[in-house]
């Protein structure tokens, strides 16, 4: 069996994903289909292949780059699927655009936006990939692409390690018969500095690092992944819709920056 033939979640080819010269689609992983549809709103030459699960692939252009935006959906597992089949397909760029809640609520706002370097795996997806001590960590390349574009960005941009859960009404909302456990356990993250929580970014940095190895192996050249992530609530309150929404698009705005920056590096 080819790998292609274990892409059932989406209607895309090895053809949709190719271009940038052999490197491949840069695509845009949010976990929104929402935000996947608003993201090609900013591509040249729009084409859409749709699928009954509502994985979308959106394909386009901007700034002459090639690129792509697909919803991984909400949480670790079903990011597990979508960036699987990506890769199957021969994506090697990926880059999240999410939402996150603060955990320093005292400096990093609503309306912020939060790099993720690396993530905390508390969720279980990513234990099917690595053991519990091999880290979540994003590509450098990837990052310095995200830095080079922070000028362009209108509100304050932290950089640092987020929460990854598998639960939000559990582990985040202290809901159920272990809810004081789980604000103990978010107090103690907090403590050690960790910056935001949210639901997908562990899954794609450890599957990233492991296509990475798996395709330098085969002369393939390097994957990437980063995330950048718009902060939706810090912990007392959730923002208005219209604060949330001017923070999506200024994550998205900056991702498609980090894109044409990262295309730049691996141009030179």
């Amino acid at each position: 069996m080819r790998q292609d033939e274990n892409v059932t979640h989406m209607n895309a080819t090895h053809d949709d994903l190719a271009g940038n010269q052999g490197i491949g689609r840069y695509v845009i992983v949010p976990g929104s289909m929402a935000r996947a549809k608003q993201i090609s709103t900013h591509f040249d030459n729009v084409r859409v292949n749709e699928h009954p699960r509502g994985h979308h692939l959106y394909m386009g252009t901007y700034q002459g780059v090639d690129v792509a935006s697909v919803s991984t959906g909400m949480g670790c597992s079903s990011a597990d699927i979508i960036l699987n089949e990506l890769y199957m397909l021969g994506a090697k760029r990926f880059l999240r655009v999410g939402t996150a809640g603060s955990m320093q609520g005292d400096r990093i706002k609503i309306g912020d936006i939060v790099v993720a370097t690396a993530a905390v795996r508390d969720e279980m997806a990513t234990r099917a990939y690595a053991t519990a001590e091999v880290p979540a960590v994003a590509s450098w390349p990837m990052l310095q692409a995200i830095e080079a574009a922070r000028t362009t960005v209108d509100r304050p941009v932290h950089f640092g390690t987020v929460h990854c859960k598998a639960s939000y009404h559990g582990r985040q909302l202290g809901m159920g018969p272990l809810g004081e456990k789980n604000k103990q356990y978010l107090e103690m993250i907090r403590q050690n500095g960790i910056l935001a929580t949210e639901m997908e970014t562990a899954l794609i940095y450890i599957l990233s690092n492991v296509f990475n190895q798996q395709s330098v192996s085969a002369g393939d050249g390097p994957v990437y992944a980063g995330g950048i992530l718009a902060i939706a609530g810090d912990g007392e309150a959730i923002g208005t819709a219209d604060e949330i929404q001017a923070a999506e698009a200024a994550a998205i705005q900056y991702a498609l920056d980090a894109v044409v920056a990262l295309n730049k590096q691996e141009k030179n």
